[in-house]
């Protein structure tokens, strides 16, 4: 076992002897100086999005209810299906409610009639008691009556339109546009105006809500990050992550909470976004990306650019004007593919070693040349993702 890790360690060690002097040397003013790749750094702007995890909410839920009692006689809708507002989904026995429309009805016809006695009766006492002809007293009693007599009409009047509304009401209509639920109560049940069991409900999903959660530290470090001038704000565009792929549609954030949840100490997002094709279900979880801001100046370098020293701090080598280089510690931010995103360490134009990096030592004279990049160039407008949601920071 010790021969064969002894094996490996002399193969390991002979495989960095060779990377080391896979570049040729070269003289310099006399000097034999090893040769190195070299990548210009830019600086400049990019967004930084932030993954955090997200529910799916409905952008609007109803429940249907009876609004009055009776026998339930008819279901009218396909369990599961869209229903517009306004479609007709349940029928409650009328019976009772159609009688109780005609006795208002007839109760109006009455005191409409009496109503008219009234009116004549007040009019001529009035005539009589101008010509002094009967004491004036009588004259206002008889008017006093038709008042309280036009009172009943309008009492009976509002009798018939409640009852008229009763009757309406056993026509159970859909109060907004959406999916329906599947039937709680059957055909043949007694419901109730008062009861606390709904008869469905109905969930309007296009578009829809995302609610993200994001930790109350982590949006603090937002909001100093965005008070320090380092970031700008974002479009608070959101893109959706579901198991490993994309969701083919963006949304954007609506509201944000001012309050954080006193037991897991986050706060919500809540994000809208278009879902035509009915793949977002409430109460999925998902994973939601959102750009909260845009750095005012970063640096993307190589990976294989940047070094870690026995305190685990990040370094890169720098090569001066003067072909000379020089260990530099930089601010790691993320990582972005093959690439390391810099917060600080780096100006513009400077040059960082990314290949022969054995080879060289503080002060050292080298031969410079331009690194080739053979896997997929980064372009700036590459992002800073930070994956983790609780404990992420910008």
């Amino acid at each position: 076992m010790k021969n064969k890790i002894l094996v490996k360690l002399i193969v390991l060690f002979f495989m960095l002897f060779g990377c080391a002097e896979s570049m040729p040397d070269r003289e310099i003013d006399g000097k034999k100086s090893p040769q190195v790749a070299v990548t210009k750094v830019s600086v400049g702007p990019m967004p930084v999005e932030y993954t955090l995890p997200a529910r799916v909410a409905p952008l609007r839920i109803a429940e249907v209810r009876p609004q009055v009692s009776g026998i339930l006689e008819k279901r009218l809708f396909k369990e599961g299906a869209f229903v517009n507002a306004g479609d007709l989904l349940y029928i409650i026995n009328s019976d009772d409610y159609q009688i109780q429309v005609a006795r208002a009805r007839a109760e109006v016809m009455a005191v409409k009639a009496e109503l008219e006695t009234l009116k004549n009766e007040a009019s001529r006492l009035k005539k009589l008691s101008e010509d002094d002809a009967i004491s004036r007293q009588l004259s206002e009693r008889a008017q006093a009556e038709y008042l309280q007599g036009l009172a009943r009409v309008q009492v009976a009047e509002a009798a018939l339109n409640q009852a008229e509304l009763d009757l309406k009401r056993t026509e159970i209509r859909a109060p907004i546009a959406g999916v329906i639920s599947r039937a709680w109560i059957t055909e043949g049940a007694l419901v109730a105006a008062d009861q606390n069991q709904p008869l469905a409900s109905i969930q309007q999903l296009d578009p829809i809500y995302i609610d993200i959660v994001q930790s109350g530290e982590q949006m603090l470090l937002v909001q100093q990050k965005l008070a320090s001038g380092w970031m700008k704000p974002g479009n608070r565009e959101v893109e959706l992550i579901i198991g490993d792929q994309v969701y083919p549609h963006t949304g954007q954030i609506k509201a944000t909470e001012r309050n954080i949840d006193l037991q897991t100490g986050v706060l919500t997002l809540r994000a809208e976004i278009p879902n035509p094709d009915g793949l977002l279900l409430p109460g999925m979880f998902v994973r939601a990306r959102v750009q909260l801001g845009v750095a005012r100046a970063v640096a993307l370098v190589p990976q294989q650019a940047v070094h870690f020293n026995g305190r685990g701090e990040a370094q890169v080598w720098v090569v001066g004007d003067d072909q000379s280089v020089s260990l530099r510690r930089v601010e790691l931010l993320a990582s972005k593919e093959h690439q390391w995103v810099l917060g600080e360490g780096l100006a513009e134009g400077e040059r960082v070693l990314v290949e022969g990096s054995l080879r060289v030592y503080p002060g050292l004279v080298v031969d410079a040349v331009p690194w080739t990049n053979t896997g997929e160039a980064s372009e700036r407008t590459a992002l800073v993702r930070v994956e983790n949601a609780t404990e992420a920071q910008p």
